[in-house]
């Protein structure tokens, strides 16, 4: 799996000095001790540091095409060693999967969630895909990559579910579903093997 830290020390590039910069300057406008880091500054600060495609704008299931890869680019507050996160909705599939409940449900998220990256990887010729994270913790970044799998739709087990929300997992990685909001999101946990940026 790629290391996008490496691979920016490797050639004495931006990528971390910028984020570090960006960092510092949400001190200006934010009194909290967690570096404040819009989204859209890290998908433009990694497509323009790693020469890659930003296609976070496309509407498609990938943030950026870093060679013929897929990389999906998540930035957020995590004060513990996981967080949930959106990774779909699906606002104009909603009246198609209303009606479902329990493993059926995680089973037509699954169906039309895989569907998404399918089409994202031929229409862009993505032939591998992961997630850079960004996570965000008191004075530091949290810098980790980790897969961009597809749901293994026959691994499916139901955790819970009610009328708000429904919480299943795959084998590999742990998902839930807002109802409401008809958004599905993914458990992200900080690895062992991360890299800390000191803020």
């Amino acid at each position: 799996m790629s290391n996008f830290v490496n691979i920016d020390r490797e050639n004495s590039g931006d990528y971390l000095k910028l984020l570090f910069v960006v960092s510092k300057l949400s001190a200006l406008f934010s009194d909290s001790s967690i570096p404040y880091i819009h989204y859209r500054i890290v998908e433009n600060i990694f497509c323009k540091c790693f020469n890659a495609s930003n296609l976070s704008r496309s509407d498609t299931a990938f943030d950026a095409k870093y060679n013929s890869m897929g990389i999906g680019l998540k930035t957020f507050i995590c004060d513990k060693d996981s967080k949930s996160e959106k990774i779909a909705e699906f606002n104009q599939l909603s009246k198609d999967i209303q009606n479902f409940r329990g493993k059926e449900l995680a089973e037509k998220l699954a169906e039309y969630r895989n569907a998404r990256i399918e089409l994202a990887k031929r229409t862009y010729g993505i032939s591998e895909s992961l997630y850079h994270i960004v996570a965000r913790q008191e004075k530091k970044l949290i810098l980790f990559e980790t897969d961009y799998a597809p749901i293994n739709v026959d691994n499916i087990k139901l955790i819970r579910g009610n009328d708000k929300s429904l919480h299943f997992e795959d084998g590999q990685n742990i998902y839930s579903y807002n109802h409401s909001k008809s958004t599905l999101f993914r458990k992200f946990t900080i690895p062992q093997n991360h890299f800390v940026l000191d803020i």
